[in-house]
């Protein structure tokens, strides 16, 4: 998460930076995994906005960053393919990047290769531009 608020922080006024909370991916009643979270699988909407609520009070989401909620129908999971997690560069409803599958997760590589080509077009601005440089570094 610091990555991502780092991230947010610098090209907030050029790109939206949207997290929506899908499918619950560890539910405790299905596959736990670890003890600090206890969420079972949402059975309701508002089962689904407490998890977020609850996410976003624990990682200290930052203003700039905007969250939303699938809908209990999986929506936006069914499009985009989210479970468990991934990131997806997305204009008018199509997905222009989606991270790829890696050994642990999902890599952010093409994410950040995408955003470096079109530093210019997206009017990111240099600091902005340094700080992808550096985190495309990072991940090889």
């Amino acid at each position: 998460m610091p990555v991502i608020r780092l991230l947010a922080e610098q090209v907030a006024s050029q790109i939206d930076i949207v997290f929506v909370y899908i499918l619950e991916a560890h539910a405790c009643d299905e596959w736990k995994l670890g003890t600090k979270y206890q969420i079972p699988q949402h059975k309701s909407l508002e089962d689904r906005l407490a998890a977020v609520k609850q996410m976003k009070q624990e990682l200290e989401f930052p203003d700039n960053i905007k969250v939303f909620c699938d809908s209990m129908n999986n929506e936006f999971d069914h499009m985009y393919s989210c479970w468990p997690d991934r990131h997806l560069l997305i204009e008018n409803e199509i997905a222009l990047v989606a991270s790829t599958p890696s050994n642990y997760g999902y890599s952010r590589i093409d994410i950040l290769e995408y955003l470096l080509r079109n530093v210019e077009s997206l009017g990111i601005s240099k600091e902005a531009e340094q700080l992808l440089s550096n985190m495309r570094v990072q991940l090889h």
